[in-house]
């Protein structure tokens, strides 16, 4: 039903109406470390070449309903991508906007020649959980994937 529902175009420059679209698509995501949502973060999102900013339209109001990002890692061994902030509308949810967001990733990693994608979920939101899969995701049991926050530092482990 997405196809029908709406179209998926790249983000290339911050309008206000994409700037205000981001607004509720972090209220929506809610990071614990979320970056101040003003046209200079926004742009350094969109002028990244390694970066891919998708938005979805809702083809009926021409409205921005979903927003992915895809970013790109060439890296020794392979090139690999990781798809996050995977974001829809409340109104817009349940037409296939987010597995369509992230077909047109996935396409796109293909294109730029990307080996593996990569993209998390919440433990707890069991509906992007579902829709990762549906669009042909795999869980990774094996894979402990650990995160160091710039903001916060390192664990002081000799207090440990």
């Amino acid at each position: 039903m997405g196809k029908n529902f709406a179209r998926v175009e790249r983000v290339t420059q911050v309008t206000d109406e994409v700037l205000e679209a981001s607004k509720l698509f972090a209220e929506l995501l809610r990071s614990e470390n979320q970056m101040e949502i003003n046209r200079y973060n926004l742009e350094r999102i969109t002028y990244n070449p390694n970066t891919h900013w998708l938005m979805a339209r809702n083809l009926s109001y021409n409205q921005i309903v979903g927003t992915a990002t895809l970013t790109i890692m060439p890296m020794l061994t392979n090139v690999r991508a990781m798809l996050e902030n995977v974001a829809v509308a409340e109104y817009a949810q349940g037409h296939g906007i987010g597995s369509l967001l992230c077909s047109r990733a996935v396409r796109i990693a293909e294109l730029e020649g990307v080996n593996t994608v990569q993209a998390s979920a919440l433990q707890s939101n069991l509906a992007s959980q579902a829709m990762l899969i549906k669009s042909g995701f795999i869980p990774e049991n094996d894979l402990a994937r650990f995160e160091f926050n710039i903001q916060n530092g390192p664990i002081d482990l000799s207090s440990v």
